[in-house]
């Protein structure tokens, strides 16, 4: 099933209630401000946010804090590619021992409240759940 809105009808923190105490799992998919964000949930509970743009991409955020170097980036997305996304950028850079799993951990919550703090405060955009 799916429902579909605008973001002027009901604020994201309304839905994400809503979804949380209805134990909901799926995807709600945001566009607001340029972003393209779905936000997954589990039983109610958020379990992985997406969002298109670059900046808050995982690595770009490695990069920006050291962690790897350009090479470990494309030679890791490459990878991705030839297995055709089975694995995330994360999985391949802690089995290739470039980062530890808490450090991927770290840019991933940074990632999240990034991407959380630009939709729950749009007041403008559209939603879908699915």
């Amino acid at each position: 099933m799916s429902v579909a809105g605008e973001l002027g009808d009901f604020d994201v923190m309304g839905i994400l209630s809503l979804l949380a105490r209805w134990r909901a799992s799926g995807r709600l998919r945001l566009s607001a401000g340029g972003d393209d964000v779905c936000l997954y949930l589990d039983a109610g509970k958020l379990a992985r946010v997406t969002s298109t743009r670059l900046p808050l991409r995982l690595g770009r955020m490695l990069r920006k804090r050291g962690l790897i170097s350009d090479r470990q980036l494309h030679e890791a997305l490459r990878v991705q590619e030839a297995e055709g996304g089975v694995r995330s950028l994360g999985e391949i850079l802690v089995s290739k021992g470039w980062v530890q799993p808490a450090q991927i951990a770290a840019c991933a919550h940074e990632q999240a409240v990034a991407v959380l703090a630009r939709v729950l405060t749009a007041g403008e955009g559209a939603f879908v759940w699915t």
